[in-house]
């Protein structure tokens, strides 16, 4: 399987582990829109962190799917920061299984950006 990764948004070091420590570095680039002007292009260094456990469970029946959306809208769990001054990282986890997942990060746009499933991009 190929896969496709678009350039990263954003570089944390040092890179080990994944969960960010306190006295990591985090730059955003340039590739940010502009409507987050308050980190796009900015080198910011965690002071703190705190990590907040939100589980969410779910039961769902065979052939059927749930939509989960993380974003403060209506109907949203409600885990995006407030502050400007907030990072948050998300690290997601699932109990063994058969799954199908996608996600939409931000919300509408697919995380993977293939157009279509089964897609076989062209590597010519």
């Amino acid at each position: 399987m190929l896969e496709l990764r678009p350039a990263p948004l954003a570089t944390v070091s040092p890179g080990v582990p994944k969960i960010l420590q306190e006295g990591y570095f985090v730059r955003f680039t340039d590739a940010w829109p502009d409507t987050l002007s308050h980190v796009k292009g900015k080198f910011f260094q965690v002071e703190k962190t705190n990590q907040v456990p939100h589980d969410l469970s779910y039961i769902i029946q065979t052939a059927n799917y749930r939509d989960v959306d993380l974003s403060n809208a209506t109907g949203g769990e409600r885990i995006y920061p407030e502050n400007t001054k907030t990072l948050y990282e998300v690290a997601l986890g699932f109990k063994p299984g058969n799954y199908l997942v996608h996600f939409y990060i931000p919300a509408g746009e697919y995380m993977h950006r293939l157009e279509y499933s089964g897609m076989v991009p062209d590597v010519t």
